[in-house]
């Protein structure tokens, strides 16, 4: 029986040693990725120094309610409010729509013309509520808004498109590689079987290991397999994994599975 089961065992390590697999490709380089992140840092650094100049201004001018009459009727009151209520409500339903445009990778130009067009005809429409003496400075807020603080909105919007496109591309390659390792798997599982099966089997139609009980069949099977795993284990330590390690390990469990099969038929 130790005969039968070091000639398995040589028939089974030379076979599966001897299958040279051809190389999948390599995964995309992650320069895309790079490109993106320094693509999105700039923006970030744009960002920042238009906020600044925003909040600058803001610090060193008048705010809108500095620059709104003071004596307002209360008709004029309540209209001022409807008017900033009615913009504050498109604003936030109009900004809903942009993010979940983002997030759903659709064209954002529209929506965010919308946006810009919606301040627009607000800050018209502040003007007769304005005092007169104050709509220099009320020229000079609606300037510093547009070219500072919605610019800044703007890059900010371009920040999360490109975080959302390296999500992607990260779920991509994730993907890639998930669909390299499984061609992989299979290429190597349909070489070792083609390789190893005809050889086990003419290996067990010898007429000395057919007149064995299945209780020794499958005790010398499992000591061949036990072997492969401890081969496995080994491998798995190492700590500078290569593809070529990659494939070793992957045909030496293909060769267990096989093993597996053969035991359960025995069973």
């Amino acid at each position: 029986m130790k005969k039968l089961l070091f000639l398995l065992f040589v028939f089974i390590s030379l076979d599966s040693s001897e299958i040279i697999f051809a190389s999948s490709g390599e995964l995309s380089k992650p320069q895309t990725l790079v490109e993106m992140q320094a693509e999105k840092d700039e923006l970030e650094k744009q960002e920042t120094l238009l906020k600044f100049k925003w909040d600058t201004f803001k610090l060193g001018n008048d705010s809108l309610e500095d620059i709104v009459k003071t004596d307002l009727t209360d008709i004029e009151k309540t209209n001022l409010e409807e008017l900033i209520l009615l913009y504050l409500e498109w604003k936030e339903y109009l900004e809903s729509d942009l993010n979940n445009a983002i997030n759903s990778w659709k064209d954002i130009l529209e929506i965010k013309k919308s946006l810009l067009n919606w301040k627009h005809d607000f800050y018209k429409q502040l003007i007769p509520y304005i005092q007169t003496s104050k709509l220099e400075a009320f020229k000079s807020y609606v300037d510093s808004d547009l070219n500072y603080n919605e610019k800044s909105k703007d890059i900010q919007t371009k920040i999360n498109q490109k975080g959302i496109e390296q999500e992607k591309r990260l779920e991509e390659l994730y993907d890639d590689r998930d669909d390299s390792a499984r061609s992989l798997r299979k290429n190597i599982e349909n070489s070792i079987t083609l390789k190893v099966t005809p050889k086990i089997n003419k290996f067990i139609s010898q007429e000395s290991f057919i007149k064995l009980s299945s209780e020794i069949k499958i005790e010398i099977f499992t000591n061949i397999k036990s072997k492969f795993e401890i081969a496995i284990d080994k491998l798995g330590d190492q700590a500078t994994p290569t593809r070529a390690l990659e494939e070793r390990i992957i045909g030496l469990e293909v060769v267990v599975d096989i093993l597996d099969s053969y035991i359960d038929n025995w069973r």
